[in-house]
């Protein structure tokens, strides 16, 4: 399957990535309603955990907003495509916000690059590639 490249407008470090209804901001923390607090692309093997915000509007009635967390290249640690985790949720209205997160339970983040793909229902809508450094 072709990954698209991170489309749309970005932010500081390239944390923000949009197309079609969604928009993604990756940080470091969020607040109770679901704003990224400092925004990045870029994280520290210890920040844990990583957040992705989200907002959709006019995604459609019952849209399914999934995320895929990827390793992309981070040497030895993991091959090349691994999948870290993958969690979704339904949007009643299909204009919502909210939050998904990527928690390491293992000890810090390996080094290196990663990418985070987002999917509307089961159509892959957009990548954010981020970096551990």
């Amino acid at each position: 399957m072709a990954t698209p490249a991170a489309v749309g407008t970005r932010t500081a470090g390239g944390a923000t990535v949009a197309a079609g209804p969604v928009s993604v901001t990756l940080a470091r923390g969020i607040t109770a309603q679901y704003e990224p607090l400092e925004p990045t692309a870029v994280f520290l093997p210890s920040s844990n955990p990583i957040y992705l915000t989200f907002t959709a509007n006019g995604a459609g009635a019952n849209a399914r907003l999934r995320t895929v967390w990827i390793a992309t290249n981070v040497g030895s640690a993991a091959p090349a495509g691994t999948v870290l985790d993958e969690a979704s949720v339904t949007l009643p209205r299909g204009t919502e916000s909210g939050a998904f997160n990527l928690k390491q339970t293992g000890g810090p983040w390996a080094v290196g690059d990663y990418r985070l793909d987002v999917y509307l229902n089961d159509a892959l809508l957009l990548s954010a590639p981020f970096t551990i450094q």
